[in-house]
């Protein structure tokens, strides 16, 4: 029988074993590792190919006819394992010299080091990869939580029956009419009280001041917190933007707009000259007012406080620090345009800043006085303009002018460091006027500042605003055509992040200001109802919206993307909120209901889906219809529609009765609409 090359080198490397471990030597193998791995996988696939167990028989008849015993063999070799040592591995007998052997263990430890370091890697990136997965799992868990139950919080005003209640209180308000109402806690009770009374005014077709009674709601919380006093505040800055846009028609966007940069630019002016007179109040005896002030006393009095410093001013004793154009620009500040007049017109002819050395700076000092005397009566001019033509940016010659003198002063660095305080106030002045954006950029890298809140940052932009036009660029030059839009002041804010208003988050109310402030109101009711730092005012944004849709500022089908992208989002969150009613107070589940409809168009077909709705999860038919026929109106849905006609198609109505088994009161409804069509023949 034929014998392969390799059993018999197999054979004789085995007798080589057996021998050398009888006679207690190492055993040794003249092949390396690689060499032994590629005969053991070459006898395994001849073990498992057809007909294998021939060749093992007559290996095992060769062993027995050499006197072994191949079962024993065989189990010699399964528990034996190779442990070479490092001389065998490198083999260096095969080095041809001593610095061949060294570059082979070289080679050797290098490899062995790349072995290593690819483990330690593998495993370092393996736990990072599992480290981000799961911190993205649990931020995607958290956005999906945020976003599909935004009012399962800890802080939510709505609670449902209690589990030690009666049974009454645990049964849905569907299954009996006369069931218990929705227990509200908090601002919440109070806005559901809000959106009764918004309801009937509606249906009654009077006028119904929503943001103002939203305020007066949030105020009136027991036990309110400082934030919830800074969410009344941005119903009080709403109550004076919306009456602003509700004069003006939806088809009109840019007078809209206008209209309500110019109500926020006034509600600026208001908290700045309430704050005047806090400040006055906290300093009574360094402000020194006096008994009946007026308002440029009051100004006065305000900057012997906010100016800090130990030098008399010029409206105190004369020759005293020059303040002319700091009580132009507070007088600006606080919306007192007659008072800036008057200020300006007791400094008319008088230099607007006092020279130090007059010896050293002559030259200087007559340079400057050109300029100056040049436009010192040019602004008086154009102040009474500017006041004349609705507080807008001055064009024409008279704003050439005095744009020409606010480009002068952003050249001019000596002048810069000369006029100390006063320079930026006046460059404020010359910016608010001509609607330079560069001067703008310029006053924020003042010493001291001249805007030292976001609230002053936005008075100033907002007065350099004109609506329908757009710069190329934000801090471009103010050249002929050039005007600085709300698009371009939107942009600007948009830049930063909304921790960068919030100061990390602390006071998100604070970012919902600016955004509203400068009309970008689907981002405010995006962050009140999806932001993080914005959980528990999850109920404000409901409300925020609803106050949004009412005058249009949110609405179906607007040109503008972003508004209909709002609109989409304001119907969804009030809907979402009016079904957190059904289970347990469908009336006034209808009331938000009806808020919602609104919110999503308003129109028959949005309002009887949605009534649908409401019928088929609350299965209150008694107390949203009323126990009566068609025509009795005792039911909850007869305040929204107190005549016939307004309580949409005949087929709508006979589709709910019939739906709700009501078929004598569908009888009856199509009776009348029937009446009704014969009288109209007639």
């Amino acid at each position: 029988m034929t014998r392969e090359p390799a059993w018999n080198e197999l054979l004789l490397q085995s007798e080589q074993l057996i021998r050398q471990q009888d006679q207690g030597l190492p055993l040794r193998i003249e092949r390396d590792i690689r060499q032994v791995e590629q005969f053991s996988q070459r006898l395994r696939a001849k073990s498992i190919r057809p007909g294998g167990s021939d060749y093992l028989q007559d290996a095992d008849r060769l062993l027995a006819q050499e006197g072994l015993d191949p079962a024993l063999l065989r189990r010699t070799m399964q528990s034996y394992e190779l442990k070479p040592r490092p001389e065998d591995l490198l083999a260096p007998e095969a080095a041809h010299s001593v610095g061949h052997y060294v570059e082979r263990v070289g080679q050797a430890l290098t490899v062995a080091g790349l072995q290593t370091s690819l483990r330690g890697t593998s495993l370092a990136f393996d736990s990072y990869m599992d480290e981000r997965m799961e911190a993205r799992w649990q931020q995607e868990r958290e956005a999906l939580f945020e976003w599909t139950a935004p009012y399962s919080l800890p802080a939510l005003p709505l609670v449902g029956p209690g589990a030690r209640g009666s049974a009454a209180e645990r049964t849905p308000l569907g299954s009996v009419a006369s069931g218990g109402a929705a227990r509200l806690r908090g601002r919440a009770a109070q806005y559901a009280e809000v959106a009764r009374r918004l309801n009937r005014a509606r249906a009654a077709g009077e006028e119904f001041p929503l943001a103002a009674e939203l305020g007066a709601a949030c105020q009136a919380e027991p036990g309110g917190t400082e934030r919830r006093t800074s969410m009344a505040r941005v119903w009080k800055v709403l109550g004076s933007l919306l009456p602003a846009a509700q004069g003006v028609p939806v088809t009109a966007p840019s007078r809209r707009a206008d209209a309500l940069v110019q109500a926020a630019r006034r509600c600026l002016e208001e908290e700045f000259e309430a704050h005047m007179q806090l400040t006055i109040r906290n300093h009574r005896s360094k402000a020194a007012l006096g008994a009946s002030p007026s308002k440029l006393a009051l100004i006065n009095a305000y900057l012997r406080v906010s100016l800090g410093s130990r030098e008399q001013l010029d409206f105190d004793e004369p020759g005293g620090m020059d303040t002319t154009w700091h009580r132009i620009y507070t007088a600006l500040r606080a919306g007192l345009t007659a008072e800036a007049q008057q200020a300006r017109a007791r400094h008319r002819g008088r230099r607007c800043w006092r020279v130090v050395n007059p010896d050293s700076r002559v030259a200087a000092t007559s340079r400057t006085l050109a300029g100056s005397r040049s436009t010192a009566s040019a602004f008086p001019a154009a102040l009474k303009e500017w006041v004349e033509g609705g507080r807008r940016p001055l064009t024409g010659a008279t704003g050439s002018s005095i744009t020409s003198e606010a480009e002068r002063l952003l050249r001019d660095r000596g002048l810069r460091a000369r006029g100390g305080s006063s320079f930026g106030h006046r460059l404020a002045c010359y910016a608010l006027l001509s609607g330079h954006a560069p001067a703008a950029d310029v006053l924020g890298q003042i010493s001291p500042p001249v805007l030292p809140t976001i609230e002053d940052f936005l008075w100033l932009r907002l007065g350099l605003v004109v609506v329908g036009g757009s710069s190329q660029s934000l801090g471009s030059g103010s050249q002929q055509g050039e005007v600085y839009g709300l698009r371009d002041l939107q942009q600007y804010l948009q830049q930063y992040p909304s921790s960068h208003y919030s100061h990390a988050g602390r006071e998100p109310l604070q970012y919902v200001l600016v955004l509203v402030l400068t009309q970008q109101w689907t981002e405010a009711a995006a962050y009140l109802a999806q932001d993080p730092a914005a959980r528990d005012l999850r109920v404000d944004a409901v409300y925020f919206c609803v106050a949004l849709t009412q005058v249009g500022l949110l609405r179906d089908g607007a040109e503008d993307a972003t508004l209909a992208e709002g609109a989409v989002l304001a119907g969804r969150l009030v809907h979402r909120y009016a079904r957190e009613f059904l289970p347990v107070d469908a009336e006034l589940a209808l009331e938000h209901y009806m808020l919602a409809a609104d919110a999503m168009g308003g129109s028959l077909e949005v309002r009887g889906r949605l009534l649908r709705e409401l019928l088929v999860e609350s299965r209150a038919f008694g107390l949203l219809l009323g126990s009566g026929g068609g025509g009795t109106g005792t039911g909850a849905l007869a305040a929204f529609f107190p005549d016939a006609a307004a309580r949409g198609a005949a087929e709508e109505a006979v589709e709910l009765y019939m739906f709700c088994g009501r078929f004598a009161a569908a009888l009856d409804a199509d009776f009348r609409h029937l009446s009704l069509l014969a009288a109209g023949l007639e």
